[in-house]
């Protein structure tokens, strides 16, 4: 006996189905619709209306058995970004219910906090991240991410967000601030009063 349930989106197509082996932080998800690496996408859950965002891990091929036939089909996994609530991305775990349809996050939106900067934007999705000066000023920041992910540009935009009421040195061993960012180079004469940004490349040993 089956039952045909419709479920409301904001437009965004269905893309795939939750899958056995999902968690209450990771998805195991059926495609049916494109899915790449690094896509964002979100179920929804009935009684909250809450969004829960994914981004996509990868895929694999996987062989599933079912009353006595067998077929090749494609799975993805995609770990949790967190939920969309007023005040920003919030990390909530939740299982969803099994087969629930997951949707492309491209109609997914949300604004900044009063005080944040923007400073870009989750991937294939109109939900924004920024960051406070004032609660960045006095603390510690680290950017991780691997080769080519937009750590530099991302450290870009937050030395311009800096740079604009202060002193800022950047502490470059690549060479990178200046001659891809074409940041002007620190000097004694210029001291640290001088409102701006500006790179500095140690000598000697590198860090």
């Amino acid at each position: 006996q089956c039952a045909v349930i419709a479920q409301e989106s904001d437009g965004s197509p269905a893309v795939a189905f939750v899958a056995e082996g999902s968690t209450d932080r990771v998805l195991s998800l059926r495609p049916f619709g494109s899915l790449s690496r690094g896509d964002t996408v979100y179920w929804e859950d009935a009684d909250t209306q809450r969004k829960y965002l994914y981004q996509v891990l990868g895929r694999e091929l996987a062989r599933e058995v079912w009353d006595g036939s067998s077929v090749v089909a494609e799975h993805a996994s995609a770990v949790m970004l967190g939920t969309v609530e007023p005040g920003g991305i919030v990390y909530d775990s939740a299982l969803p219910a099994p087969y629930i349809a997951v949707f492309a996050a491209g109609g997914v939106t949300a604004v900044l906090p009063a005080g944040y900067d923007r400073i870009g934007a989750i991937a294939g999705t109109n939900v924004p991240f920024g960051i406070s000066v004032e609660q960045l000023r006095g603390h510690h920041l680290a950017i991780l991410g691997m080769s080519g992910m937009g750590k530099s540009t991302i450290a870009r935009k937050i030395i311009d967000l800096l740079s604009a009421a202060s002193v800022v040195v950047a502490l470059d061993g690549t060479g990178e601030y200046r001659s891809r960012f074409a940041m002007p180079t620190w000097n004694d004469s210029i001291g640290l009063t001088t409102t701006g940004a500006w790179v500095h490349e140690p000598g000697g040993v590198q860090a």
